[in-house]
């Protein structure tokens, strides 16, 4: 589906039916866009499947391909998207890379296999950053046909059970689900020798995050947080959106330009939040997919059911 979310009050704009490839009970998961096209794997009868999506007529997004590509895929995949590389991750430890110069056919290039439980893969340049259950952090190098792990940040570094990841700069950001949750900051300048540098708490249990400038958004499974990491060696949290109404999904962040967008499951609905200057000011809300639009105070919403809640941390 595609929601014009130029105004206050979000719209569906147009949708295309996705191949029997990803209906009940096979599984599609978290897609990646680039340039006019959306890209979304998924499995069926124990193949990795994917669908690839023209979308630049949002009134009349295409179904371009639709293929299954190789034997053994999981129920649960990531798409990421590098340059003219689509990176496909799967719960059994497979990274499989493609050739998307023509969107309208992918071509299978490489795979390795790492130890299962692939959670989250960022790519920076020739580099990918990976979280896995056994390695914690895995450094992988694409660069050539055969792609090889080249450096590891282990689980007693960055958590025993990692989740999500970005990558900025010379450094990636890890939260970790255990122990009452954390975010990382690994120094990944030299990718066979990667160090944790500074680390801060979270007061949930984080799944995901992107990193934007000066400040990291971490999805928990009861909110956003927000930390400064201007300085990564002390990263420091300095409020939160309180987006899920019942304290048990997932809250995906993604920041785009001037605004952070947030849905996943258990918030039930899509955010946009304009950001001002978080250090001094809290985001605004300016609309909400679900039930009527809303306008977001500076400090809190108020609405007929229960919306966005920014909190200030000092």
């Amino acid at each position: 589906a595609v929601f014009d979310i130029s105004t206050s009050t979000p719209s569906l704009t147009g949708f295309v039916v996705l191949s029997t490839s990803f209906s009940t009970p096979n599984y599609s998961h978290r897609m990646d866009v680039a340039g006019n096209y959306a890209y979304i794997a998924g499995s069926k009868n124990s193949m990795l499947a994917l669908n690839v999506i023209d979308i630049s007529n949002p009134a009349e997004p295409k179904l371009v391909f639709d293929k299954e590509i190789v034997r053994g895929g999981s129920s649960e995949q990531n798409v990421r998207i590098s340059g003219s590389r689509m990176y496909v991750t799967e719960t059994n430890g497979t990274i499989y890379v493609f050739d998307i110069s023509k969107p309208s056919n992918p071509v299978p290039l490489s795979s390795i296999s790492i130890s299962a439980y692939n959670r989250d893969l960022a790519v920076q340049g020739n580099y990918g950053y990976l979280t896995n259950s056994t390695y914690g952090l895995a450094i992988i190098d694409f660069s050539t046909s055969t792609p090889s792990l080249v450096g590891v940040a282990s689980t007693s570094d960055v958590g025993t059970s990692p989740r999500g990841v970005a990558v900025a700069g010379s450094y990636a950001y890890v939260v970790n689900m255990a122990a009452g949750g954390s975010l990382s900051v690994v120094d990944v300048s030299v990718p066979s020798r990667p160090r944790v540098v500074g680390s801060a708490a979270s007061r949930y249990t984080p799944t995901m995050v992107s990193v934007v400038g000066r400040y990291a958004y971490v999805g928990t499974q009861a909110n956003v947080e927000i930390f400064d990491v201007a300085n990564p060696l002390v990263p420091r949290k300095i409020y939160e959106i309180n987006t899920i109404e019942d304290g048990n999904g997932d809250a995906a962040p993604q920041v785009v330009g001037d605004k952070l967008f947030i849905t996943g499951s258990g918030v039930h609905r899509f955010y946009t939040l304009i950001l001002r200057k978080p250090i001094f000011r809290l985001p605004l809300l300016v609309n909400s997919l679900q039930v009527t639009s809303m306008l977001c105070k500076m400090l809190r919403c108020t609405t007929r059911f229960r919306s966005a809640r920014a909190s200030m941390w000092v």
